[in-house]
């Protein structure tokens, strides 16, 4: 096996023919996937102090012995994606160089689309229908034939190939051109000898969610002098990496939560690198961007890892990891930022103490809904958008009265709701749950530290029925067993389960390891008690419930807070939207696009504009509105806060809608259908927005 650097041009250029193994799935990439391509290569390309752009690794096989023969056939085993992709850019480019510069079309078609000294053999071959699909392409651009789908093609490659051929124009077509020259990647190339199944899933045994982190760090990194490589790398990132070192699989779900406290929203797993290219589009520079990430990176350490030097907050975070409730992760991001950062800025106002017990009531209200069997899938928004819902002046109050204010499928349960609950819930099937919960109670009144590690759960009457525990439960014994075997009150923890087994109750009270001879707080009851039935599990029940909401306590009403309650309730304005809320831009429609390539644009017009997501429409202010966009199923709909007779409107496309009912506050009305027409709109946005300040 060999491996080295390589551009693409200089592959491609070799007389070679790439063969796809019939095993390789289909050619797959979405027009998501070729857009970000294309928009690197546009970036790369306009770059004129990058020299080089990293694109991953193309790993072949050698189906002879020298890779130098005057047709060397390979197999290609992994990079199948991005060469297909790839070639349909040049195929794309032939098409639109063959009517202008027939010279340059023959260069390009002949040397990185096929093998010109060889028949005209094409380089590149895929498997069936995308093979057929491919050559039709390539046959077709030194003819006047002009492409079309038919029944056979496969629809990635015509609707890929389309797609470049329409974003190619006389703008962009020498960037593209430079930013292609500028691509490399490693070229791994084996021998006869080499297994190319192990070699595949060697380089891919991780998949998607071990690559983020070499995504990422290459996209920082990549295109910066040695220096400044070195400097970022050994300052910060080296320490972000030895943070998760141990955790690896956390760091993606780390970035998902950095991003998420931002925007309001839990990206998707598959699009956290497409999220993060964004986020990193609102810093000045990268070093503030990777000192943003390294200081969240800590946090989550504190959160997460239990590397919190403050030893209460510091149990206060192992608890809730002990849970594994990552979905509050977002919040507690950001309210850890904000409690770093209330030592020097008088605009934050969060206490140690008062921290701590936000922290308690996090683990609270999860667990709380998790034994009342509430369903969880609406807590990544719920935690996703919560410190937006707090005022930092009187950050205590606020989170509180955010509580208080979450009801039907989001409500922080009641003590009536879980005790009424425990009676006949089911909590050996929350192992995790009923473990944790039986250890704080312990730890909490026990003279002896208990861990997981130390004690295992007893069932105190047991899972199989003896003779004895028949005639100990009464004639109803089977209706008692399966109402009653996996409650609360059914349930302890002892080292000697083993031990124990389905002894009888006083066989389990008197033997040399039982009940009565236990250190646990938990056993001391039940040393006391003759009998072992419905009674007796229903009663301790009760005792242990009344424990789990003093330590897993309810928010305190207090004036303060009933005065923030009322104040939402008479203003609503605690209600918070995010882009989930909008079905139009829930899915990568034309729609999406557009609304992403302007909220960037518009972000930058000002480091202070803020966006505003409401129930109906995206508002962007500075000191005041200047425009709210509706997103709609075919494009986006624009309210510029500025009058018609004031805006200088090349196109006279614009509508003055002063006296016409709508949504948001614009005076004049402006639609974005064409990624074309960006540049347009974004100068009549330009104008609403000086018109404002």
């Amino acid at each position: 096996m060999r491996a080295g650097n390589t551009t693409l041009n200089e592959f491609l250029t070799r007389q070679i023919k790439m063969n796809i193994p019939i095993y390789q799935r289909k050619y797959n990439w979405s027009l998501d996937e070729c857009k970000q391509l294309f928009e690197d290569i546009l970036s790369i390309g306009k770059d004129e102090t990058r020299k080089s752009y990293f694109i991953g690794s193309i790993v072949v096989k050698k189906d002879s012995e020298e890779l130098l023969d005057p047709l060397a056939e390979v197999t290609l085993i992994d990079g199948q994606q991005r060469i297909t992709t790839l070639t349909l850019i040049y195929c794309a480019l032939c098409n639109y160089y063959k009517n202008i510069d027939e010279r340059l079309c023959r260069n390009i078609y002949g040397n990185y689309l096929v093998n010109h000294d060889l028949d005209e053999t094409n380089k590149l071959h895929l498997t069936k229908n995308d093979n057929e699909s491919l050559k039709y392409i390539i046959n077709s651009i030194p003819t006047d034939k002009e492409f079309k789908l038919t029944p056979d093609n496969s629809i990635n490659i015509y609707n890929n190939y389309e797609f470049f051929r329409n974003q190619i124009n006389e703008e962009n077509v020498e960037t593209v051109i430079k930013g292609l020259k500028k691509l490399i990647f490693i070229s791994v190339v084996l021998d006869q000898e080499d297994n190319p199944q192990l070699i595949f899933e060697s380089l891919n045994s991780t998949g998607l969610e071990l690559n983020k982190n070499d995504l990422i760090r290459n996209y920082i990194l990549m295109g910066l002098d040695t220096k400044h490589q070195n400097e970022l790398y050994e300052n910060y990132w080296y320490e972000i990496e030895q943070e998760f070192k141990n955790n690896e699989w956390f760091f993606d779900e780390f970035i998902r939560y950095y991003l998420s406290f931002e925007s309001g929203r839990l990206p998707k797993r598959a699009d956290v690198y497409k999220e993060f290219k964004n986020h990193a589009n609102s810093f000045e520079n990268i070093d503030d961007l990777v000192k943003d990430v390294h200081k969240f990176a800590g946090y989550f350490s504190c959160i997460r890892f239990g590397k919190e030097e403050d030893p209460e907050l510091r149990d206060a975070f192992d608890s809730l990891a002990e849970l594994d409730f990552n979905v509050t992760l977002p919040f507690l991001l950001s309210a850890y930022d904000d409690y770093q950062n209330s030592i020097d800025n008088p605009d934050i106002n969060l206490t140690r103490d008062e921290f701590i017990r936000i922290v308690k009531y996090v683990e609270s209200y999860c667990l709380r809904r998790s034994i009342c069997d509430i369903p969880t899938n609406s807590m990544n928004k719920t935690f996703a958008r919560l410190s937006k819902e707090i005022n930092k002046q009187d950050y205590y109050n606020y989170f509180v009265a955010a509580m208080f204010e979450k009801d039907t499928y989001k409500r922080f349960p009641t003590n009536e709701e879980v005790q009424e609950k425990l009676l006949n819930q089911n909590m050996y099937s929350k192992r995790k749950i009923l473990n944790h919960v039986l250890i704080s109670i312990e730890n909490a009144e026990g003279k002896e530290f208990v861990s997981a590690e130390n004690s295992t759960i007893e069932h105190i009457m047991p899972q199989n029925l003896t003779k004895d525990w028949e005639r100990e439960l009464g004639s109803n014994y089977e209706e008692i067993h399966g109402i009653y075997l996996h409650t609360l009150g059914n349930l302890t923890l002892t080292p000697y389960n083993s031990e124990l087994g389905d002894k009888s109750f006083f066989d389990k009270k008197t033997c040399d390891n039982g009940f009565c001879k236990s250190k646990l707080t938990l056993n001391e009851g039940l040393c006391e008690l003759d009998r072992w039935t419905d009674k007796e599990i229903m009663g301790r029940t009760k005792q242990l419930s009344k424990k789990i909401i003093n330590i897993w306590k309810y928010p305190v009403k207090t004036s303060r807070v009933s005065d923030i309650l009322n104040h939402i309730n008479e203003t609503g304005d605690i209600e918070e939207y995010t882009l989930d809320d909008f079905e139009e831009l829930n899915n990568r429609t034309i729609t999406r696009q557009l609304f992403d390539t302007l909220n960037i644009l518009i972000l930058k017009l000002d480091s202070s504009v803020d966006q505003v997501i409401n129930k109906q429409y995206i508002t962007y202010k500075k000191n005041k509105n200047f425009v709210e966009i509706i997103p709609l199923k075919t494009g986006l709909r624009l309210l510029l806060d500025i009058p018609l007779n004031e805006l200088n409107d090349i196109r006279d496309s614009c509508e003055d809608v002063s006296n016409k009912g709508r949504w948001g506050t614009g005076l004049t009305r402006a639609y974005l259908k064409d990624e074309q027409d960006v540049n347009y709109i974004m100068d009549l946005i330009k104008q609403s927005y000086e018109y404002n300040l």
